[in-house]
C-alpha cells in the first residue's frame, strides 16, 4: 500500500466489502485505543507511586543521602532531587511513550469514524449512478467561466436589491 493512500484506503468499486468490514476495523482499533488508555493510566499511577516513594526516601534520609550533602532538606530541594531521580525520569519517559501510543490510537479511531462517513457518501454517489459511464457531467473551461459569471451576476443583483 502506498503511503499517500493512507492507513485505511477505500476501494470505491467494492463498496459492499468496504461497508461490511468497517465495523470490524472500527472495533479492532477501538479496542487498541482502550488498551492504550489503560496502559497510560497505569503509567500515571506508577509515576505517582515512584514520586511519592522517592520523596519519602529523601525526606527520611536527608542526613545520610549523598545527594543531599551540603543541602538543606527543604521542600524545593527534595522536589528537585525527586525530579532528577533516575526512577522518576524513567517513569516519566514510560508515561510519555504511552501517551503517544494513546494519541495514535485515538487518531486511528477518528480516522475510521471519518471513513464511515465517507463510505455513506460514496454509497449515495454510487446509488445515484455517479460511477457509471453516463455518470457526472464534466464541464470544460468555457462552461465553468459561464457558470461563474452567472453566479457573480446573481450575487450582484442581490447586493443591489439590498441597497
Amino acid at each position: 500500500m502506498k503511503e499517500k493512500d493512507g492507513k485505511f484506503p477505500v476501494n470505491r468499486f467494492k463498496l459492499e466489502i468496504e461497508c461490511e468490514s468497517q465495523h470490524m476495523l472500527y472495533q479492532e482499533y477501538y479496542d487498541k485505543m482502550l488498551d492504550a488508555k489503560a496502559l497510560k493510566d497505569k503509567a500515571v499511577t506508577y509515576l505517582s507511586k515512584v514520586i511519592a516513594e522517592r520523596s519519602l526516601y529523601y525526606q527520611q534520609n536527608a542526613d545520610t543521602e549523598p545527594k543531599m550533602k551540603g543541602l538543606k532538606a527543604t521542600i524545593p530541594t527534595i522536589e528537585a532531587l525527586v525530579a532528577c531521580d533516575e526512577g522518576v525520569v524513567k517513569a516519566k519517559d514510560t508515561l510519555t511513550e504511552h501517551q503517544l501510543c494513546l494519541g495514535c490510537a485515538e487518531r486511528d479511531v477518528k480516522t475510521l469514524e471519518q471513513r464511515c462517513s465517507m463510505l455513506k457518501y460514496l454509497v449515495m454517489l454510487f446509488s445515484k449512478g455517479y460511477y457509471t459511464v453516463d455518470g457526472p457531467k464534466h464541464y470544460d473551461e468555457s462552461t465553468n467561466d459561464r457558470i461563474r459569471d452567472e453566479q457573480r451576476e446573481s450575487l450582484n443583483k442581490k447586493r443591489r436589491n439590498k441597497e
